[in-house]
């Protein structure tokens, strides 16, 4: 069974990776392999697109920066923004007990 779903895993990731069109041969090996790639390194693969310090670095870096969603292309406006962070309340796991 574990087989297969590495062999799931490593297909799902490589049909992302093409859809975006990054390279889909590292982070399929990755699965494969159980490979962990540095920031640098996933950079220079076209793993990922950007590498920022901190959260306000990212979205800096994020501003501009256009996507597809549902056929439609989008602008993200991220510069101004300011991130919060939000403790778990354990909520969730309370309505289910």
């Amino acid at each position: 069974m574990t087989r297969k779903q590495v062999n799931d895993a490593a297909a799902y990731i490589r049909s992302l990776a093409q859809m975006r069109g990054r390279n889909a041969n590292g982070p399929s090996a990755a699965v494969r392999e159980a490979v962990s790639l540095s920031a640098s390194d996933a950079l220079k693969m076209k793993v990922i697109d950007l590498v920022a310090e901190d959260v306000p670095g990212l979205l800096r870096r994020l501003d501009g920066r256009k996507l597809k969603v549902s056929d439609a292309e989008r602008v993200l406006q991220t510069a101004d923004l300011v991130a919060t962070a939000v403790e778990p309340t354990g909520a969730r796991a309370s309505w289910r007990s």
